[in-house]
């Protein structure tokens, strides 16, 4: 999924994709917070990656997706 608005604040958005996807039973696996942000987040089945990203001319772009979880090979 991918949305943008205009003057919208990133760390407001990192806040709640924090808050909203604890609650839906995501765990958080690792963020980098900067001009272009990722969140990480893990199900044991499935894997979501969030980047947010503001644009000088003030966009702010949110990217989503979801997708299965490797297994490790033996």
């Amino acid at each position: 999924m991918y949305f943008t608005k205009r003057r919208l604040d990133a760390d407001s958005l990192i806040d709640f994709f924090n808050y909203h996807m604890e609650k839906d039973f995501w765990k958080i696996v690792n963020s980098y917070r900067g001009k272009e942000s990722f969140l990480t987040f893990s199900k044991p089945d499935r894997t979501c990656t969030i980047r947010i990203m503001e644009n000088w001319y003030g966009l702010t772009e949110v990217e989503i997706r979801v997708g299965p979880l490797m297994e490790k090979k033996k």
